[in-house]
């Protein structure tokens, strides 16, 4: 019985001095205040998704405005081009780098600039578009591939001439060996009737559009 009191009033010593170093501490500097993150409703993801697409809209009417798309000049076919050689993006890269991760259009356009977005179904573009408020089907359906453009006049300058005082030949402007091909201006209107008709579906889809997102983030992150 004694040492039992003895290693209980031990033990009760132990414990109010702790409290008493703990109360002194507290007094002394505070401590920050552990807070748990609750995990989001589902109207607060319905909320964040939908704040998320309106600002991926007005970024697609945005871009359509600019005009800056990629150039293709190699492929006879359209060419999905993520960047082009000038760095000019394509519309979903232009999304994602607005949305702060241009490392990820970086890292695309060096590994896999001719990715096509209907194809993605793992990886971090299927991670941004998860977040966008966007679906994955809207995604592809705003890339479109660069049609080829025709190349831009190459004067080749004469030779001079051999003779002194001999007159020198106008130069010539010398054209690819190629068939017809959209100039500047065409590749520019025809883009962008095409961005035009996938804003206004965006638009017009937009509830049932954020329905399938917020169940496919849920579904993401249920075990995050």
């Amino acid at each position: 019985m004694t040492m039992k009191l003895g290693l209980c009033f031990g033990f009760l010593a132990v414990a109010l001095t702790s409290v008493a170093c703990s109360n002194s501490s507290v007094a002394e500097t505070p401590q920050p205040k552990v807070t748990v993150a609750a995990t989001p409703s589902r109207m607060e993801v319905r909320a964040m998704l939908a704040r998320h697409r309106a600002e991926q809209i007005e970024r697609l009417h945005a871009y359509a405005e600019s005009g800056v798309f990629p150039h293709n000049y190699t492929s006879a076919e359209p060419l999905h081009m993520f960047k082009d050689g000038a760095g000019r993006m394509c519309a979903v890269a232009n999304l994602v780098h607005k949305d702060g991760i241009t490392d990820l259009v970086d890292q695309t356009s060096r590994e896999h600039n001719e990715v096509a977005l209907a194809d993605v179904k793992s990886g971090p573009l299927l991670d941004w578009a998860l977040g966008s408020g966007l679906t994955m089907e809207e995604v592809a359906r705003i890339q479109r591939p660069a049609p080829m453009m025709r190349p831009s006049v190459v004067v080749r300058p004469s030779k001079p001439p051999a003779v002194a005082n001999a007159p020198i030949k106008t130069p010539v402007p010398v054209m690819a060996n190629i068939k017809p091909l959209r100039d500047e201006a065409a590749m520019q209107r025809e883009l962008r009737a095409h961005f035009a008709a996938v804003e206004h579906e965006l638009n017009t889809a937009t509830e049932a559009s954020l329905d399938v997102a917020v169940e496919r983030w849920l579904a993401a992150n249920s075990n995050n």
